[in-house]
């Protein structure tokens, strides 16, 4: 396909990690520049998260995310 499906552009700075949930196809989570935990599902068809977490103190940038398998 030439042209993307859909772009996210989160307003919340650079994004530094990505993850797809391992139970729900649609819902992926994204850490930021900024210190945000962003968590998408793709389902809704909107390009907005439906959570934005403060993830770290400071706004310092997050460099990892991971869904936890067993929860």
């Amino acid at each position: 396909q030439a042209q993307p499906v859909l772009t996210i552009e989160p307003g919340e700075g650079y994004i530094h990690a990505a993850s797809w949930s391992p139970v729900k196809a649609t819902v992926l989570a994204a850490t930021t520049q900024s210190g945000h935990l962003l968590i998408y599902d793709l389902k809704e068809g909107r390009s907005l998260p439906i959570h934005n977490i403060h993830a770290s103190n400071n706004k310092e940038p997050v460099y990892a995310c991971q869904f936890n398998p067993q929860q």
